[in-house]
């Protein structure tokens, strides 16, 4: 057995007034490319979880969001037994300026609202989007395969 590799990343959500979430299509990624799925980012060193979720989410659907109006509201700790093993930090964001525009058109092919259990968004989301709707701050999450 392998020793597993870990990885931090942060989600950022956004819903609209129906309860619909801003998911974007990946493409050209390597990872579940052609599903929809939300703004995310791995972490670098020199920043904290606010202000990591403010600069990607500023670097791929240009909105601006400040710390106050961003809110956590899950973590998880996902384990593809396969590849990775990440810790998963959710931000729910209350109010942004500016406009929703597709700033990484050679990894989005497309940024439109979808409900949370939409067949098509990338899969592992589903096991996330049930464990928050059911108030959990927090989860486990075990993937055989992607």
């Amino acid at each position: 057995m392998r020793n597993p590799e870990y990885y931090v990343a942060v989600y950022g959500i956004l819903e609209n007034e129906e309860g619909e979430v801003l998911f974007l299509q990946r493409k050209n990624t390597g990872f579940m490319d052609w599903r929809f799925g939300l703004p995310a980012w791995h972490l670098e060193w020199f920043e904290t979880l606010k202000q990591w979720v403010q600069r990607e989410i500023l670097e791929e659907i240009w909105i601006e969001v400040s710390e106050n109006n961003l809110e956590l509201i899950h973590s998880s700790h996902r384990i593809n037994f396969e590849e990775r093993v990440y810790f998963d930090f959710y931000f729910k964001i209350h109010k942004y300026s500016w406009e929703i525009r597709n700033w990484e058109p050679e990894k989005c092919s497309e940024i439109k609202f979808l409900k949370k259990d939409d067949v098509n968004i990338v899969p592992y989301l589903w096991k996330v989007f049930k464990r928050m709707s059911d108030w959990e701050k927090f989860s486990e999450i075990f993937i055989n395969k992607i």
